[in-house]
């Protein structure tokens, strides 16, 4: 079967995220927040190898189980990058293990959305591109999802303001990586979006959609 362009760059982008990742631990197994961004890294991978799974669906049933599985990897995704603002870069410590506890507890309550019948009211396969109009339960983990990264966004911009030199260009790096690739997201999924009222989505929305959020991880 023959590989399109964007099911490529998915393919790249998830090899090259657990790599990332490996590297990244490799570099200083016992600091903190190296393992929580190899944590970060590596489910990225795992959610853009699904979504590439999702492209690749030659059936409805096929498509809407990806659909479902990208929620609990994603609350990972989302729960992580708000666990390394927390410690990034001057910890050397996790935050307390209750802190953590209910940051992941909320993620995973969040992901449950995806258990819902009505999570999308129908899905289309139509030349090669997966057509999807979500229900009103996608709206709760969006919020959700723009919650968290918003907190996280504001930790690193406290932390900004509090750290001097070298650490304070470092925090600065990461907020700019996460800001922009928030700002391009929604500026996507904005201009994809028909209406208000109705959640639509796309093979190739997808595709860009997850790429530029998870470009994030590269600040």
């Amino acid at each position: 079967m023959m590989l399109e362009l964007d099911q490529i760059v998915l393919l790249t982008v998830s090899v090259a995220s657990f790599g990332l990742g490996l590297v990244v631990y490799q570099r200083a197994p016992d600091r903190v927040w190296n393992r929580i961004f190899t944590v970060h890294a590596v489910a990225v991978g795992v959610w853009v190898f699904i979504n590439y799974l999702l492209q690749s669906a030659s059936s409805v049933t096929e498509a809407a189980l990806w659909l479902r599985l990208t929620h609990p990897v994603v609350a990972v995704v989302i729960c992580s990058c708000l666990d390394l603002a927390w410690v990034f870069p001057e910890r050397i410590r996790p935050t307390p293990w209750l802190q953590r506890v209910l940051l992941y507890t909320a993620g995973l309550i969040f992901s449950l959305v995806a258990l819902a019948p009505n999570l999308f009211t129908s899905i289309e396969l139509t030349q090669g591109t997966v057509i999807v109009q979500y229900g009103w339960p996608f709206v709760i983990f969006g919020v959700f999802t723009m919650a968290t990264l918003g907190y996280a966004d504001w930790v690193l911009l406290k932390k900004s303001q509090h750290l001097t030199g070298l650490q304070q260009l470092q925090v600065d790096y990461v907020l700019y990586g996460l800001v922009v690739g928030q700002t391009i997201a929604l500026v996507t999924m904005r201009w994809r979006m028909p209406s208000p009222s109705t959640i639509s989505s796309s093979r190739r929305q997808h595709f860009i959609v997850w790429v530029l959020i998870c470009s994030q991880q590269w600040g």
